[in-house]
């Protein structure tokens, strides 16, 4: 999905404390289990049969809201690549979190004023969905963003003024700070009402190119700033290339090449030879890496989505099993699904497209669960799945249903190994 989080306080190190009450356990047959963070704080938890493509709650196992500091609001749900641990915590919101629309104050200074966040992490029950309490971490400032390493040996996380903060993953999943690496300009730091920059930090499948973003935006402007760099084995950094910008207010011309209008990734083939990029002039790129490096290499050819239709941005869901790619619109009624595939290096091209199960009138996002058998539609209290398969053929597997007591947005979904 695209990150939009502004953060006002730099990330320091962690200080452990004992891990809280575990969930209750409730037997269920060990599938495809999914997990929304809920307005207050708790965590549902839902069961996906692999079978028939059905998806139900787990009530008995649903986390209770993390007692803090932090106003009650929904968690931020990051998943360990090998499926076994769930992370949660409140990502930093300047509006709610001491910053006004006036606040024109330093990170340092924003500091003082915050409370303690934290992070909880915990182990996935493969037979039940359940999620068994492993560590609380106190940070004594938020976070933005916590983002795995495809090796599941680090996460990084995100604070402000440009820092990345690598986190050491223990072999029970515990956490420990480690590095800090300046990567960029400010990530969001919010000076008015109108300067709330994106982020984003996105790895190469084999994990030795990452790739940021940060930028700035307004109704008058929008300024990104994209940077490319190599992976150590100890999680630090080392920059590749030159920094690449775009800049609204520039000459009126339309960019020719990505190198003149990087933006927000939107997908990487399983080979990493490709990368779909929304650039800042709204254009879509489709463009291949340097297969030394990882690099991105200009220019990039434009990616054609007018008829998909409807508003908003175009969200990419990869399936985790085979080389396709389904493009739908994001958060907002969506009238039609594009399916595609990754072919050779730099290339992406369209198979088919397909309808979707809940009302074109409802808001909706669709995730493609960890087996790679099924698209599920999610709106919010309503839910519906699709059936697909190597091919890229999508047919109905579940018509829509209402979800009981559900209000949630994002979901976790996660396929643990059975042990």
């Amino acid at each position: 999905m695209t990150f939009r989080f502004a953060v006002a306080a730099l990330i320091a190190l962690f200080f452990l404390h004992p891990a809280p009450a575990d969930a209750k356990e409730t037997p269920v047959s060990p599938k495809v289990w999914g997990y929304v963070a809920r307005p207050d704080g708790s965590i549902g938890v839902y069961h996906l049969d692999t079978r028939t493509g059905d998806l139900r709650v787990v009530p008995r196992n649903t986390v209770s809201a993390v007692s803090s500091k932090t106003p009650a609001r929904p968690l931020m749900l990051v998943a360990h690549p090998s499926g076994r641990y769930v992370y949660a915590f409140a990502p930093f919101e300047p509006y709610n979190d001491g910053m006004d629309i006036n606040d024109e104050g330093t990170p340092r200074d924003i500091r003082k004023r915050l409370p303690v966040w934290q992070v909880r992490v915990y182990r996935v029950i493969a037979a039940s969905g359940a999620l068994k309490a492993v560590q609380t971490a106190r940070v004594p400032v938020p976070l933005a963003g916590l983002i795995p390493h495809p090796s599941g040996r680090f996460l990084y996380g995100v604070g402000p003024d440009g820092i990345l903060c690598v986190l050491t993953v223990s072999k029970d999943g515990a956490l420990t700070a480690g590095k800090r690496v300046r990567i960029g300009d400010t990530f969001g730091v919010v000076s008015d009402l109108y300067n709330d920059g994106p982020w984003q930090i996105t790895f190469a499948p084999n994990g030795k190119t990452l790739y940021t973003l940060s930028g700035s935006y307004s109704m008058e402007y929008r300024n990104y700033e994209w940077r490319q760099w190599r992976v150590g084995a100890d999680g630090g950094l080392t920059k590749i290339g030159d920094t690449w910008e775009y800049r609204s207010i520039r000459d009126g011309n339309a960019p020719k090449s990505v190198r003149e209008d990087p933006g927000m990734i939107r997908a990487v083939s399983p080979k990493g030879d490709t990368i779909v990029a929304r650039g800042g002039s709204g254009t879509v790129w489709v463009c291949r890496t340097n297969p030394r490096t990882g690099g991105i290499l200009p220019p990039g050819k434009p990616l054609p989505l007018s008829n998909l239709g409807g508003d908003g941005e175009h969200r990419f869901h990869a399936n985790p099993r085979y080389p396709l790619v389904y493009v739908g619109k994001e958060y907002v009624p969506t009238t039609r699904y594009g399916v595609y595939r990754w072919g050779a290096a730099g290339e992406l091209r369209k198979t088919g497209s397909f309808a979707p199960l809940l009302s074109s009138k409802q808001n909706t996002m669709l995730y493609a669960e960890p087996t790679g058998r099924y698209l599920i539609e999610w709106g919010r209290t309503t839910v519906a799945t699709h059936r697909t398969n190597e091919r890229g053929d999508v047919t109905p597997a579940r018509a829509a249903k209402r979800l009981p007591n559900e209000t949630g947005w994002a979901v976790l979904f996660v396929a643990p190994p059975t042990p």
